[in-house]
């Protein structure tokens, strides 16, 4: 649900209200992919990708969201699939989330030490995700000193210009269909190429496939955590919704997936 900045700040700021603003996790994780028609997607440019990953702050993501809302976003330190869904890694799970910008400068030393490849480029085909986009280039410029390229237009265009290697980077996402980390790991193929390739990664989705959906859960997991830990596609925030709900109003609310079926809810005497 589309709620004001000014809205959702009057009603924190009021303790008769806060009670009234209902936020919870929505369908979907804002990332960075590494396609394989970029520079970054191979084992050797692991130190690379968790060097990005570290540099970002996360928490700043989360405040610009997908347009300046705070509250419809949070940050991303639980991997891939966006929480309160199955396959969720826990919060922190995602070791390489961490805003840590001295480590980050470590590991890009250490993968380039000549600064010979400090040089970027980043696509991003849909308009909702250019204010991230814009974040993380300010972010790679001012923590690691790159040189940031970033292109953004019509999705068709910026998708045909990926394919044949234009971008290093895409800053994209994934809306989930249904609350399995099946739906995720069969789909995130070019954005999240080094951990899909990877043989290990492979063997346990084909293990979690061929199981009953509560014993898979464990294989998917030990999936979700080597893209992870590969850097192979890094979460930056968890969209989110936003209701208000007054207190003469029983059934309305929904989880990470649905909202409430309205013939549920009901109006109260008041």
């Amino acid at each position: 649900t589309q709620v004001s900045d000014e809205t959702i700040k009057s009603f924190l700021a009021d303790s008769h209200l806060i009670g009234q603003l209902r936020i919870r996790p929505w369908l979907m994780t804002a990332l960075l992919g590494f396609p394989r028609e970029g520079r970054l997607a191979t084992d050797a440019d692991l130190q690379m990708r968790r060097a990005l990953s570290l540099a970002l702050d996360r928490n700043r993501m989360a405040s610009i969201c997908f347009g300046g809302t705070k509250q419809q976003c949070s940050p991303a330190t639980g991997g891939l699939i966006t929480k309160g869904l199955a396959g969720y890694l826990g919060d922190g799970g995602d070791l390489n989330s961490k805003h840590d910008v001295a480590a980050a400068q470590a590991l890009l030393r250490a993968w380039d030490a000549a600064s010979s490849r400090r040089t970027v480029r980043i696509g991003v085909p849909f308009p909702d995700f250019l204010p991230l986009a814009r974040e993380v280039k300010a972010e790679w410029q001012s923590a690691l000193g790159l040189d940031v390229q970033l292109d953004f237009g019509e999705s068709k265009t910026i998708n045909d210009k990926a394919s044949k290697g234009a971008f290093d980077i895409m800053v994209k996402g994934f809306l989930v269909d249904y609350d399995s980390p099946h739906n995720w790991l069969t789909n995130v193929d070019n954005q999240c190429h080094v951990g899909v390739v990877n043989p290990q990664f492979q063997s346990l989705v084909a293990s979690g496939d061929i199981k009953q959906p509560v014993a898979s859960l464990g294989a998917y997991a030990k999936a979700v955590q080597l893209l992870a830990d590969d850097a192979a596609c890094p979460a930056l925030v968890y969209k989110q919704a936003v209701q208000l709900v007054k207190p003469w109003v029983r059934g309305a609310g929904g989880n990470t997936l649905y909202e409430n079926y309205w013939t549920g809810i009901s109006i109260l005497k008041h």
